[in-house]
């Protein structure tokens, strides 16, 4: 809603990192320290979109060092899936079923074709990952591999009066400046992973700018670090999160971008109408800045 023509997410590889940084508090100061950390990792974003550093710093590394980031970010992604004791020992069939799929819906040429003729399968191509997940959902059960879902009924009733005095800045108070100062390297050691999330998104938005050469799309740096920053800095206050606010989530960024790529016919449904949030069905998408004649 602020400009930025990205998919957000979380800054999903510092998780573990961030985790382990807060559980070495005690448990009456985890929340401090959750606190401090974003708080620190937001102000420190905001300044650097604010002083124009942010473009500077992606524009003048090297290009074999940006290739190493965003090669290194889907190796590691890979990884954590297919490791010893990772999500493919639970989940073999469910996994590659999934992922074979999901590729063929993404990028084959032959399910292109079968899109563009519309009806069913112009709907299936339209709705990206979503199909994925609902298969995943089926496939689990059936190959034993996850139990059904429990589907329930009503209401849920969250309990704000606890949420408020014990989990945000209002209801435990401002963490100790020292707190502040001890979280300083492991917030630098984030802001690695979240500045290759940020190349990243370049790479993808550009990589669709030589496809679609009829629409400029303004991905901006400093704009960006604005954002991500005011959200962690926001969610500090009233809800911090382990998960951190990040640049963007770059599997829905990829397809977002692959719909893009198919013309501007297909993708106007959904860029032309101007901002809206996404989030599981992404007929609602963050765009880019448009003008209209």
């Amino acid at each position: 809603m602020l400009g930025d023509p990205v998919v957000p997410g979380w800054i999903t590889p510092a998780i573990p990192l961030i985790m382990i940084y807060v559980s070495a508090f005690p448990e009456d100061q985890k929340v401090h320290a959750l606190i401090a950390f974003q708080l620190t990792l937001g102000i420190l974003s905001i300044i650097l979109g604010m002083t124009g550093l942010a473009s500077k710093v992606v524009r003048f590394v090297p290009s074999a060092i940006k290739s190493g980031v965003i090669l290194g970010a889907g190796i590691i992604a890979i990884i954590t899936i297919f490791e010893v004791g990772g999500r493919f020992e639970s989940f073999p069939w469910t996994i590659s079923i999934a992922i074979g799929i999901g590729f063929y819906l993404m990028f084959s040429k032959h399910f292109q074709r079968l899109k563009g003729k519309g009806g069913l399968y112009g709907l299936i191509g339209k709705l990206g990952i979503l199909p994925i997940i609902l298969l995943a959902v089926v496939v689990a059960p059936l190959f034993g591999e996850a139990p059904w879902p429990a589907i329930e009924w009503g209401f849920s009733k969250p309990d704000f009066i606890t949420l408020w005095n014990e989990y945000t800045l209002f209801g435990v108070g401002f963490p100790p400046l020292m707190m502040f100062i001890t979280c300083l390297p492991t917030v630098f050691a984030a802001y690695l992973v979240l500045f290759g999330d940020i190349l990243q998104a370049k790479a993808i938005l550009k990589e669709a700018d030589d496809v679609r050469q009829d629409e400029k799309v303004d991905y901006n740096p400093n704009r960006a670090h604005l954002i991500f920053g005011g959200r962690n800095t926001m969610m500090s206050i009233i809800g911090p999160d382990v998960t951190m606010a990040g640049p963007t989530w770059a599997a829905m960024q990829v397809v977002i971008t692959e719909r893009f790529k198919e013309g501007k016919i297909d993708a106007f449904d959904f860029w032309g109408n101007g901002f809206i949030s996404f989030r599981y069905e992404h007929r609602f998408i963050v765009v880019a800045n448009r003008e209209f004649s």
